[in-house]
């Protein structure tokens, strides 16, 4: 027999494996959980591939659903990453182990998706839901703030459970060049000088407690009157922190953009953020090394 294969894990990140076995079908009342569900967001499962146990349950494969045949075979979306044997046996294909090729995968499956949900659930508040009832097999979780779950049942693994998770966001962060007004990496001030940044946020439905953390070297002085989003409203869509004006600031942040949920939760696609500010240059600053200014968000 053959050990077991990862197959993927796409952004709530779990394992599934594949062992070859011989024909009797496992079936039970097993549970999916993700932990973290979020408020009015709509959760779906759906079962794509059926497991397949030996007599003593020590070893399993998994075969294709009959609602997922054709994702998995011919021009479907799915017959990229898998290969099927002569006995409809799945194992995941070796090119395709990476973490783009996973996503990827994931996101082709729910494309896929027109049959009816084994189950839907839609929490009126933040916490856990539990799937019940389920075979093993491995299934998709969909969401309607866009995460993906796939995940397996297995009688070894009865009852599996998935975290849900921030969508991930980026974000990048330019200085504005007195000489030319231009953005990028770096900038020619002189002390005295007012030094404009700009920070832009790719924001994801679904977002939870977003937090901008910006830290200045010590030749930077912060304008906390100069910060300034484009479309929100300071106060009611976000609040400036920092240690001087909130000591629940305890990281080494010079300041920190607090985004207001009741804004998050009004985001529906996609929205990019520009976030500007300035700082002066004083005379701590260091004329060998420069000074260097660092955002992230969490």
């Amino acid at each position: 027999m053959k050990h077991a294969k990862k197959l993927a894990s796409v952004l709530l990140a779990l394992v599934m494996v594949f062992a070859v076995a011989t024909t009797a079908f496992a079936a039970g009342t097993n549970s999916i959980t993700v932990t973290g569900a979020q408020a009015n967001e709509t959760y779906k499962i759906y079962k794509m591939l059926d497991l397949v146990v030996n007599n003593d349950k020590t070893a399993y494969s998994y075969t294709v659903n009959s609602d997922w045949v054709n994702f998995f075979t011919g021009e479907g979306a799915g017959a990229a990453y898998v290969n099927i044997d002569a006995q409809g046996y799945v194992t995941w294909k070796e090119e395709k182990n990476t973490a783009d090729e996973m996503e990827s995968f994931g996101k082709a499956a729910a494309a896929y998706v027109t049959m009816d949900a084994l189950d839907s659930q839609t929490p009126t508040e933040d916490g856990n839901i539990t799937f019940t009832g389920l075979e093993s097999g491995y299934y998709l979780i969909t969401s309607t703030n866009g995460n993906l779950a796939m995940v397996d049942t297995t009688p070894t693994n009865p009852d599996a459970t998935v975290n849900e998770k921030n969508p991930d966001a980026t974000l990048d962060k330019d200085v504005q060049e007195d000489s030319n007004q231009n953005w990028g990496n770096e900038n020619s001030a002189q002390i005295g000088d007012t030094v404009n940044f700009k920070v832009s946020i790719n924001v994801k439905k679904g977002a939870k407690n977003y937090v901008m953390h910006d830290k200045m070297e010590d030749g930077l002085t912060f304008n906390a009157d100069s910060v300034e989003i484009n479309g929100l409203t300071q106060g009611a869509d976000y609040t400036v922190v920092t240690k001087d004006t909130d000591p629940a600031v305890t990281d080494t942040c010079t300041f920190e953009i607090h985004f207001a949920q009741s804004y998050l939760d009004r985001v529906s696609t996609d929205t990019t953020l520009t976030v500007t500010y300035s700082a002066v240059l004083n005379e701590n600053a260091s004329v060998d090394t420069g000074e260097k200014n660092d955002a992230k968000l969490t």
